[in-house]
């Protein structure tokens, strides 16, 4: 066997690892993209959360809060139950709302809470 004849066949053989990765790894994708899209439909003004993570500048005081609406990007502002702690440049300042991701947002059960304007 010469090497005109093993390379082509070692390529054949790194490409179709390759897609076999991306087809085991396909199902976990798209599992993910349709948690993350059922969550989207779930959510809405009223409902009570729990914020799963924050940034490293924000200290929340309390993990829970309430839905108020999303912005124009998608993320929704949450009423928070106390006020969390923002680190600005001139220090730290207290925010009665924040924005988060609706993957960090997990539904409380319960009844929703009324509505706030914010």
């Amino acid at each position: 066997m010469n090497s005109d004849t093993w390379a082509p066949a070692g390529r054949g053989v790194g490409v179709l690892l390759v897609a076999l990765r991306a087809l085991i790894a396909l199902p976990g994708v798209l599992i993910r993209r349709a948690t993350a899209a059922g969550r989207q439909r779930e959510l809405a003004p009223g409902m009570r959360v729990r914020i799963r993570a924050t940034p490293a500048d924000v200290e929340l005081v309390s993990d829970q809060g309430t839905l108020i609406g999303q912005d124009e990007l998608g993320y929704w502002r949450v009423w928070l139950d106390r006020p969390a702690r923002v680190r600005t440049t001139r220090g730290w300042q207290e925010v009665p709302v924040i924005c988060e991701a609706p993957e960090q947002l997990v539904v409380l059960p319960g009844r929703p809470a009324e509505p706030r304007d914010g």
